[in-house]
């Protein structure tokens, strides 16, 4: 049977979208079914590591943005502006 016609057949006899069946067989053609479930395992895991960093830099930006929001003015050195705000975080 060609191609064409059975993703034409299969598609209509599925009810979804011949182009979705296409876009499928790109991905997945050649894999067996053990290889497309790790792909599928590894591209949910990189987008709970992509999510995890965005909260990671997130949370460092939030942090320095207190840090230089809630530094005393020091009157003669910066590093005392920065130990004073560590004493008052529980750092020091």
């Amino acid at each position: 049977m060609d191609t064409a016609c059975y993703g034409s057949k299969l598609a209509s006899s599925r009810e979804f979208l011949e182009a979705s069946y296409y876009s499928w067989r790109a991905k997945f053609g050649g894999m067996s079914m053990p290889d497309a479930k790790r792909l599928k395992q590894l591209e949910t895991e990189d987008a709970r590591m992509k999510k995890l960093l965005s909260e990671t830099l997130l949370e460092a930006e939030v942090s320095l943005y207190f840090l230089r929001c809630h530094t005393r003015p020091a009157s003669h050195h910066g590093v005392r502006s920065v130990l004073w705000t560590k004493q008052q975080m529980g750092d020091a």
